[in-house]
């Protein structure tokens, strides 16, 4: 089933497919096609887009496959997706048990459930993650918040938190304020907060708080809540608190702070 308003064209390609070229709303379901090279909204159903994915307008994908990248400029909606080349956008995303099989860079805000992405995750604005496996490295610029994440590197700025038996592989970078419930950070984390909080939560080597450019913290807080820092703490302030509680462990030397253990 083909639908269009405006101009809409479907023409032949080298390949068996056609491309879908042309301005306006499209609706497509049951379908095979070469490429898209379009503007307007798009909603698929069921369509195996062949090679790339070119369009400016919001686009609602559902149980549908692209075998090359995704290129949007527009709100994004997909539900049970795969892509097999990077994901490119500018706007709002919205994604449900889907896969991206190469990078994901988008600017507005993002929310995945149940996703795959195989690259690195690169955003500029707020993002929330929910069962999300991400093998390449995170970079994000906004509010971040993710429950039941694997990831490698990540660099945040943002007011940050961790939840739902997340593991962070890499090196964890934060600026901003971070909570993590629940979480293990194999490698070093380095933050610059004025409050970090753990929760039932591992840090597996040295946590560093960087002074901040402004010098704007009168004070800085790391609060260790039944977690355990098998690394060392140290503040480049020399403004330092670590507050214990609830059989909180640190292995390391804590540097530069004052320490209070309520456990």
């Amino acid at each position: 089933m083909r639908s269009s308003i405006l101009t809409l064209s479907l023409f032949l390609s080298s390949s068996a497919f056609a491309c879908l070229s042309g301005t306006g709303p499209s609706k497509m379901q049951d379908e095979k096609i070469d490429c898209v090279m379009h503007t307007g909204s798009i909603a698929f159903k069921n369509v195996t887009v062949g090679k790339n994915f070119e369009n400016a307008g919001s686009v609602d994908l559902i149980d549908s496959q692209i075998q090359g990248a995704f290129i949007n400029t527009g709100h994004v909606s997909l539900d049970k997706v795969s892509i097999v080349g990077s994901f490119v956008n500018t706007g709002s995303v919205e994604l449900k048990d889907s896969k991206i099989q190469a990078d994901f860079d988008n600017t507005g805000i993002v929310y995945i459930e149940n996703g795959f992405v195989a690259g690195d995750f690169k955003n500029t604005g707020k993002v929330k993650l929910q069962n999300v496996e991400n093998l390449g490295d995170i970079d994000i610029t906004g509010k971040f918040n993710a429950w039941k994440i694997k990831s490698k590197n990540i660099s945040i700025i943002g007011q940050t938190e961790f939840s739902g038996q997340s593991i962070v592989s890499g090196n964890a970078f934060v600026n901003g304020d971070l909570t993590a419930k629940e979480t293990i950070f194999k490698d070093k984390i380095e933050v610059t907060a004025e409050i970090v909080k753990l929760y039932d939560s591992v840090l597996a080597k040295d946590i560093y708080f960087r002074k901040n450019k402004n010098d704007k913290y009168e004070q800085e807080y790391l609060y260790i809540n039944n977690s355990t820092v098998h690394g060392n703490i140290e503040f480049e302030s020399g403004k330092g608190n670590v507050i214990i509680s609830n059989g909180g462990k640190v292995k390391g030397k804590i540097i530069g702070a004052s320490v209070k253990n309520n456990s």
